[in-house]
């Protein structure tokens, strides 16, 4: 490339890439005799920052605008009608009967005085507002504005500024990219002059916020970090000029540089630039190679940098951004690279991950004496991140170990909920904290049963953990830790019917043990809440009056099990056999409709003699519908008599307890 040839691509950087930087620069200038010269019209030394006068703007638009207050409460009292009271009646003034004078010769009269009249003031012909008010001054003239005052800076000070950056940031993009491509400069010359300019770009961001703009700055420093991020990514990835261990530490300087410029400038948003910029760092220089202790390491690092800042800055932003951002990489890297042999050190990585982000609902709770919303979903889905991982790693050939494992973190939960003393667990500030972590540890052990259980043992470690739940929120008067026992209870219920366990001996197998012992969990949540029935929520009254009615349902659905197996083993694969089956259905039903009768005359329970005759009604319909056209002329007579029998007795039980009621009144 020849001289002029160069002289005319010098040219053109610098026209390029020096005139927005010029024009800014102008602005700035403009900006600065502005302020100037309004100062000194306000009787202000030209000296005085562009800060100081803006202050001064903002407390005389303060001033202005509670003087206009100020006198639309005078014209609004002024304007108002004044209620007219009623004159007083002078009193009578006495009459005395004139008197003759008699003037003396040559000397006038002199006239009686006259009452003064006191003038009273006009009335106002214009309100207050109109006498004394004038329309506030810009600098050019009388402002009628409409919109807010902020708005105005809004756009020019910040959505232009944005604007503008990506703008410039587009063209010297173009601009590089079209002289990259013209070989105008070397791949050691481009990837200088980007670190010169993202270094000159935050040198410049620190004069412009010494002169008070301050948007303006961050997104200087913004331009800036971008540029020096891509310069590394490009001499490592692109051009080849130095490893990626040389780029990794450039980019970990840059996001250190970021992290101590937001905390001297209290800036969240530089702040967040940081967070995205290091994050971004192991994506950028990625070689497609595991380097899993680097990756996992550099992680944790920048996750518990973020922690700290919010620790000390309480910027709530950076922890579920982090968060997000680690748990994208150790899943990412999970589905790509992780084996078996790899599981101790994955698994630990896990934990320190789930030990990080786990500290911050601690931490707020001590600090703040309460726990954020955000707080408490990121501490949901940490545990829940980490029970995935264990999942993913451990089953199904290492349950033992994930059963361990999930019983392990329940304990840990259960001691974070209960480190405290009770009063400040249910009423200090402490007392969602513990909640959280008691409902956490809910979790883990209720799937630590499945972990390691299986078919009807899990259902009767369900139910078991049911009846648990239920009597501990009745004792701690906890509506929701009942709640997770009727969740369990419905759970129990449901796999009752739809799995099948093998039966056996009569009474005696895993089929009518699974049925007894969900049956069992029933009545005890009953009897358990039956304690404090008056304090139950309206929404539970409805839910364990079903689980009531479940107890009856499912014990006659195991009896009918166990002698619908019994009777047919007796004659099996014959018409005979099927009609004595449906015999014993019959005749079960209606003697567990009479005893329910019975109990719930001794018990005085309207539920469970409601219970009975429902089962009544059913037995009923089953003998005239059924029975009556498909059992053998045997069969059908008893099946006839004994429902006879039993419905008689229990109306003539009916009748006679309303004849001892109408003896008593």
């Amino acid at each position: 490339m020849d001289m002029p040839t160069t002289l005319l691509v010098l040219v053109l950087v610098l026209i390029l890439v020096g005139g927005p930087v010029v024009a800014i620069v102008a602005l700035v200038r403009v900006r600065r005799l502005e302020d100037a010269t309004r100062g000194s019209a306000l009787g202000i030394d030209s000296s005085a920052s562009s800060g100081q006068l803006r202050a001064l703007e903002q407390r005389i638009a303060g001033i202005e605008r509670a003087l206009s207050q100020l006198i639309a409460r005078v014209d609004a009292l002024s304007q108002a009608p004044v209620r007219e009271r009623p004159a007083a009646t002078p009193p009578p003034i006495p009459v005395t009967p004139p008197v003759a004078r008699v003037s003396a010769p040559g000397v006038a009269e002199t006239p009686p005085p006259q009452p003064q009249r006191i003038a009273t003031p006009a009335p106002l012909a214009a309100p207050l507002s109109q006498l004394g008010a004038q329309p506030r001054l810009s600098e050019t003239g009388p402002v009628h504005e409409t919109l807010p005052p902020d708005f105005e800076n809004v756009v020019a000070g910040k959505w232009l500024n944005y604007i503008g950056i990506v703008a410039i940031l587009f063209a010297a993009t173009f601009f590089l990219k079209y002289a990259f491509d013209n070989n105008w400069v070397g791949p050691g010359a481009r990837v200088g002059i980007g670190v010169v300019c993202g270094v000159a770009l935050i040198v410049w961001s620190e004069w412009l916020l010494r002169r008070g703009y301050t948007y303006f700055s961050e997104g200087i420093v913004a331009l800036g970090g971008t540029v020096l991020y891509l310069s590394l990514w490009a001499g490592s990835h692109y051009y080849d000029l130095f490893s990626s261990g040389v780029s990794f530490a450039g980019m970990i300087a840059v996001t250190a540089g970021l992290v101590a410029i937001s905390l001297r400038r209290d800036s969240q948003r530089l702040a967040l630039l940081a967070l995205i910029g290091g994050f971004l760092t192991p994506a950028l220089l990625s070689t497609g190679a595991n380097h899993e202790i680097v990756l996992f390491s550099y992680t944790a690092l920048l996750s518990v940098a973020m922690l700290v800042l919010e620790r000390t800055r309480r910027w709530s932003w950076l922890p579920p951004l982090a968060f997000f951002a680690a748990q994208l990489y150790f899943f990412g890297w999970y589905s790509d690279y992780y084996s078996s042999d790899a599981l101790i050190l994955t698994l630990a990585f896990a934990l320190l991950f789930f030990l990080i982000f786990n500290a911050l609902p601690i931490l707020s709770a001590y600090r703040d004496g309460r726990i954020a919303p955000a707080e408490t979903f990121l501490a949901v889905a940490n545990t829940a991140c980490f029970l995935v991982a264990l999942e993913q790693m451990l089953w199904p050939d290492n349950r033992w170990t994930l059963t361990l494992w999930l019983v392990v973190l329940a304990t840990a939960h259960l001691l974070a909920a209960h480190i405290h003393s009770p009063e400040e667990k249910s009423t200090g500030p402490l007392a969602s904290l513990s909640w959280l972590y008691t409902a956490l540890a809910l979790l883990c052990i209720s799937l630590a049963i499945p972990a390691r259980l299986e078919d009807q043992w899990l259902t009767i470690a369900w139910a078991v953990e049911a009846v648990v739940l239920v009597w501990i929120g009745a004792r701690l008067a906890s509506a929701w830790l009942r709640a997770a026992g009727l969740i369990f209870l419905a759970i129990t219920a449901l796999r009752l019917l739809i799995l099948p366990v093998p039966g056996g001996a009569f009474l005696w197998n895993q089929r009518f043990l699974t049925y007894a012992v969900g049956v069992a969990s029933f009545a005890l949540s009953c009897i358990f809440v039956r304690k404090i029935s008056s304090s139950l929520a309206p929404e539970e009254r409805p839910a364990f009056f079903f689980v009531a009615v479940a107890i009856n349902v499912y014990a006659l659905i195991a009896l009918s099990w166990e002698f619908w197996d019994f009777v047919g083993r007796m004659q099996p694969y014959t018409n005979q056999g099927w009609s004595a089956q449906e015999l014993s259905l019959s005749l079960l039903w209606t003697l567990y409709a009479t005893a329910l009768i019975l109990f719930g005359m001794v018990r005085r329970s309207p539920l469970l003699r409601w219970q009975a005759l429902a089962l009544f009604a059913i037995v009923a319909a089953k003998v005239f519908l059924f029975d009556l056209s498909s059992l053998s002329r045997f069969y059908r007579i008893i099946s006839f008599f004994v429902l006879g029998v039993l419905l008689l007795a229990v109306s003539f039980l009916y009748q006679r307890r309303a004849s001892q009621k109408r003896k008593s009144a």
